[in-house]
């Protein structure tokens, strides 16, 4: 091989390198409760932690988070929300809002940080358990668009883990 055809070479290689696609994103569970056996009349803390790994272009904010008993398809929502003037850049005063069917309304609480500290934390607390509450929870949590996550929506990429729950007498 010639000097011109090596520098050739060489050239394709470290523009091939250059050139290769966008890795996909980050966003995924860090932690989350694990199964767990309680007893009736107790109360049980659900939670799960998001990450992005360390990513520069994502975030580990969640927009929504829903938690669901498989069972019979009860579900709890939360949703981030930003209020102020300047939420589309990040910035304002954020709160969670939480909406339960009725048969869970009263018995189900959020836990975690302030929702102006961070919000890649999802808790629930479920009190009063029953053998109702004997199921596999599912919780799903939407990314936030931007980092500060004061858009109206998520981004459209969900992720969703699953919780045994087993109520004893």
């Amino acid at each position: 091989m010639n000097t011109l055809q090596l520098v050739f070479t060489i050239f394709l290689v470290s523009t091939a390198v250059l050139a290769k696609p966008k890795q996909s994103r980050s966003f995924f569970f860090s932690a989350q409760t694990t199964n767990q056996t309680y007893s009736t009349g107790s109360k049980a803390f659900l939670f799960v932690e998001t990450s992005d790994g360390g990513s520069i272009d994502d975030n580990d904010d969640w927009k929504t988070c829903s938690w669901k008993r498989l069972s019979d398809g009860k579900t709890c929502d939360i949703q981030y929300n930003c209020s102020g003037s300047l939420c589309s850049l990040g910035i304002g005063t954020f709160s969670r809002y939480l909406n339960c069917d009725p048969e869970l309304k009263g018995r189900v609480s959020f836990f975690g940080p302030s929702a102006n500290e961070r919000n890649n934390f999802c808790g629930i607390v479920l009190s009063r358990l029953g053998q109702k509450d004997t199921s596999t929870w599912e919780c799903s949590v939407e990314q936030c668009k931007f980092t500060g996550c004061g858009s109206e929506d998520g981004d459209g990429t969900v992720i969703t883990t699953t919780i045994d729950v087993n109520v004893n007498n």
